[in-house]
């Protein structure tokens, strides 16, 4: 803090307040934190989709699911390259699956995943058709399917996560989801 009141400049333009932010977070001054985190994405720095994904989980930690949607957004529109674009995707789906609004979650979901692993739009999420993070995902399509009342749509889901296992001589476990 010190540094901060001393010179300003410095302190931002080494994104100490990144810094200051994850330390506060770390012993649980949330409020602290965000303002920190806030400032870090208000000035645009290199840290800001990184200030974001941390700003959305302490939204998700309070209960705030739709805080936490908006920050995750900003991850996909302000940073379409980021490494954290397919995590924060999964994890708005996931979000919006808690939130009990499957439409969305089947619109995230829902052939945005390709079968070979090949990007085919920048709204979609990438992943290997026998991946952890694929199968896991589509245990999570066809639990909304299912909760929207879809069942053929989600019998198909489940029964491909049957029979396309990564090892057939074991079931994993989003087969025996």
């Amino acid at each position: 803090k010190l540094l901060e009141k001393s010179d300003k400049k410095i302190f931002e333009l080494n994104n100490f307040d990144y810094l200051l932010a994850r330390m506060q977070e770390k012993i649980g001054d949330f409020a602290i934190a965000m303002a920190n985190y806030q400032a870090v994405v208000n000035r645009s720095s290199v840290f800001k989709e990184y200030a974001l994904w941390h700003l959305s989980q302490i939204a998700r930690t309070s209960g705030n699911l739709l805080l936490e949607r908006m920050y995750l957004q900003q991850i996909s529109v302000f940073s379409p390259e980021s490494l954290l674009k397919d995590a924060a995707r999964a994890r708005m789906a996931r979000s919006y699956f808690e939130s009990k609004n499957y439409d969305e979650v089947i619109q995230l979901l829902n052939n945005r995943q390709s079968t070979n692993g090949s990007q085919k739009n920048n709204n979609q999420i990438t992943y290997n058709e026998q991946s952890a993070k694929f199968r896991e995902n589509q245990v999570l399509l066809g639990q909304a399917f299912l909760q929207s009342g879809k069942t053929g749509e989600a019998r198909d889901i489940f029964t491909k996560l049957i029979t396309n296992l990564p090892n057939p001589a074991q079931s994993d476990d989003f087969a025996l989801a």
